[in-house]
């Protein structure tokens, strides 16, 4: 596992620094000009934030949680549903919200390249014939879009709230909740 990170994420991470819009003809060159290479596009264009912080989230796990699941006979594939998704949900899902950000503006950066509709197909049509009005509108629409996947991606979150500390390491002079909880009820 630890082998196929580091030869793996030095790439992704290299990957990233690759403006993504340059791969677009490429990409209408392999699945044309329709849906499909806007899908892919899009998809390309939100997934490196979402792997990695997945990586990120893997490392700041407490090797003593997969020592312990280890030493209780836990397989390598209850460690990976017992111990390291449980504890690198948070993570994932702030990748997540990163990720669907870029997804949205790799949609409209598609559309305003090769389309005859949508959102950034207008921002472009409207630019060209400079009504300032319905770009700002057309903008708004992309903000509001953006605004609603965040609120929905906050509330995922909260919904996994209680798996935040599932697995992070403690820092120094910081009680454990399950410590702190019953002396602060005994008080």
């Amino acid at each position: 596992m630890t082998l196929l990170r580091n030869l793996l994420l030095p790439v992704f991470s290299s990957l990233y620094a690759i403006p993504i819009v340059i791969l677009y003809p490429i990409f209408t060159a392999w699945f044309g000009i329709g849906s499909e290479s806007k899908i892919i596009f899009a998809g390309v264009y939100g997934f490196f934030p979402v792997m990695l912080s997945t990586a990120a989230g893997i490392r700041t796990i407490d090797e003593q949680l997969l020592l312990a699941a280890r030493s209780m006979g836990a397989t390598v594939p209850q460690q990976i549903t017992r111990v390291i998704i449980p504890a690198s949900i948070p993570t994932v899902l702030t990748g997540l919200r990163l990720g669907g950000a870029l997804t949205i503006v790799g949609v409209v950066v598609s559309e305003m390249l090769t389309s005859a509709a949508g959102i950034g197909y207008l921002v472009t049509r409207y630019r060209t014939i400079l009504d300032s009005a319905h770009v700002f509108g057309a903008i708004i629409m992309i903000l509001l879009l953006s605004i609603v996947f965040d609120t929905f991606a906050r509330a995922v979150e909260r919904r996994t709230k209680v798996w935040q500390t599932a697995g992070r390491r403690q820092k120094e002079g910081e009680p454990a909740d399950i410590i702190a909880r019953p002396l602060q009820a005994a008080v």
